[in-house]
């Protein structure tokens, strides 16, 4: 094994928040940096001199990293030097396979859209794999945070170490690009972009109500009461949960005035899914959704007691209007703590509204990723346990919608657009399909709900993005 140590760089924010937490991190690197013989050797923008040319030296000792630990934040992420520099180049080299480029996370912030957003991110909660940041309430304190990120660049340390002597790395930090015929439909539409203008809400056209008459029967008696209406989406089979509680907005947007109130940077009609993690006690379960309404639904700090006795004050909706709230709840969660307690408490809390002001539309979507495809001994356990949460709390439970016929393709297709592209449309869709979906499509010309919503929305997107 190679014993020259490698050098780390570390990016991070001078704010009061992140700095302490730099210095934190150092320590807890000093027992690789003080190895017989060195592991790392660490180099941060404290080590410039009085007088020295700080942004050369910066960039020298990023040219020369080995590992760079991007140390995020919404501050890290507010610099513009980080930005344009630092991480510009940690990002470039790291594709080029120079240098491993890994994020820890020091508080927590949506990094959706982030250029490092494909990068694994650390630290870890052991077990479960989610990312949790630093300072979160998972961990029993910083040092135990951090001692997973240590565990974790030891790991990628010895990798590399020994990829240096011939043998092959376990781990690569910094994904391959994506192909283009993992996306076969968006360089399609990006060459051949739609020529009507669309909406969201027009980009499904292929019917499933025929497959949920008591969702319509339910939506269509509740939806004309005053009351709160609750919805648990969970995926199966051909269906992911995100997709599915889209088709249930369109079905809403038709029978009601709707408003999703999405994030400021987002399209207005998008529905967007907020991550609701569950503590271990619903009470405080209820306060991350409260905090998450008052900063996405409400734009302002109230007390939900506050909230109670004024809600026309804080949430003006015109007429028979409702809000389509929207969060999804990770498998962990879902199986560390019992979501119906958590749901039904945070239902009999908004039931406190005054009855005309209970307008609110909830969707709780539980990602659990192949458990109907290659965890099939779960399914049927895991379906009726959804139905029995729906029931205790007063709401219906969705599981899937069904493949969709080629025929409700050719509709969408000439129901949408004004040029002639649907056979090498369809083509691509079919390069879509995975091996073990051929035989029934070959026999029945079914496609996937799944990449038929991608298909839909990469045209939507197309479109949209033109304005």
């Amino acid at each position: 094994m190679d014993h020259t140590p490698l050098n780390v760089f570390i990016s991070y924010s001078h704010n009061a928040k992140d700095r302490p937490l730099l210095d934190e991190l150092v320590k807890h690197l000093a027992p690789l940096q003080n190895a017989e013989p060195p592991l790392i050797k660490t180099w941060d923008d404290s080590h410039l001199l009085p007088g020295e040319p700080w942004d050369e030296e910066i960039k020298a000792n990023l040219r020369n990293a080995d590992i760079v630990l991007l140390l995020v934040s919404n501050d890290f992420n507010a610099s513009r030097y980080i930005k344009e520099v630092e991480m510009k180049e940690a990002i470039e080299r790291g594709k080029r396979k120079e240098c491993h480029v890994v994020p820890v996370m020091l508080r927590p912030f949506d990094h959706m859209g982030t250029r490092y957003e494909a990068l694994e991110m650390l630290p870890k909660i052991p077990g479960t794999q989610e990312l949790e940041a630093i300072t979160g309430e998972h961990w029993h304190d910083t040092d135990h945070a951090f001692t997973q990120v240590i565990g974790r660049l030891r790991e990628l340390i010895e990798s590399i170490k020994s990829n240096k002597t011939g043998a092959p790395a376990p781990l690569q930090a910094f994904p391959e690009e994506k192909k283009e015929a993992d996306t076969p439909w968006r360089p399609f539409f990006q060459t051949h972009p739609p020529l009507k203008n669309l909406r969201l809400s027009d980009t499904v056209n292929c019917n499933r109500d025929d497959y949920y008459p008591d969702l319509e029967r339910h939506f269509e008696v509740k939806g004309a009461q005053p009351g709160n209406i609750l919805y648990l989406i969970s995926a199966c089979n051909t269906q992911n949960p995100t997709s599915l509680a889209k088709r249930l907005a369109y079905w809403f947007d038709e029978d009601i005035a709707l408003f999703f109130r999405p994030d400021e940077d987002k399209v207005k009609d998008e529905l967007i899914f907020h991550e609701l993690p569950l503590e271990k006690k619903p009470e405080r379960t209820f306060g991350k959704f409260w905090e998450l309404l008052q900063n996405k639904i409400l734009h302002q700090p109230v007390s939900f007691e506050d909230f109670v006795q004024r809600p026309a004050d804080y949430l003006l909706l015109p007429g028979q209007a409702r809000v389509l709230l929207a969060f999804h709840i990770s498998e962990s969660d879902l199986k560390e703590y019992k979501a119906s307690l958590h749901i039904r408490y945070i239902a009999e809390q908004l039931a406190k509204l005054p009855v005309e002001q209970q307008r609110f539309i909830l969707c709780f979507a539980f990602f659990m990723p192949q458990v109907h495809a290659v965890r099939k001994v779960e399914c049927d356990f895991l379906l009726d346990m959804f139905d029995t949460i729906a029931e205790n709390a007063g709401g219906v439970h969705l599981s899937c919608l069904p493949p969709v016929p080629q025929g409700d393709i050719n509709v969408w297709w000439n129901g949408r657009f004004e040029h002639s592209r649907f056979t090498e449309l369809l083509h691509r869709l079919q390069a879509c399909l995975r091996p073990e979906k051929l035989p029934a499509y070959r026999q029945n010309e079914l496609h996937d709900m799944e990449d038929v919503e991608a298909m839909q929305y990469a045209a939507y997107a197309y479109q949209r993005d033109q304005y």
